[in-house]
């Protein structure tokens, strides 16, 4: 972000410059280079103006599959109610996933 600043620092200079020198073709051009820069520092800056994180490798693959799990309880849930519910209330996606049903099972197969 440093760099941005100081670049669009130097930009505000160059404006001036050639908007004194009445170089219309400069001034337009910086500006598009002042616009581009904002832009990128709008994407990279959260509301708060405070630089986003991106996501890291890991988190992106423990919400991929927590989204799957909770797709798959879903889907079961549409076919079996009662196995459904036992799962969702049984299974926990976070950083681990763990199955602790709230009584035990006896499953018969």
């Amino acid at each position: 972000m440093k760099e941005c600043q100081d670049r669009l620092a130097a930009i505000t200079a160059e404006l001036e410059a050639a908007g004194a020198d009445n170089d219309a073709a400069r001034v337009g051009s910086l500006e598009r280079e002042r616009e581009k820069i904002l832009e990128y520092v709008r994407s990279c800056t959260g509301r708060n103006g405070r630089l986003r994180r991106a996501p890291d490798h890991q988190e992106r693959i423990r919400k991929s599959v927590s989204n799957a799990i909770s797709r798959a309880i879903t889907a079961i849930g549409d076919q079996h109610e009662v196995l459904g519910r036992h799962l969702r209330n049984s299974v926990r996606t976070g950083y681990e996933v763990t199955y602790d049903p709230e009584a035990p099972v006896d499953w018969a197969l």
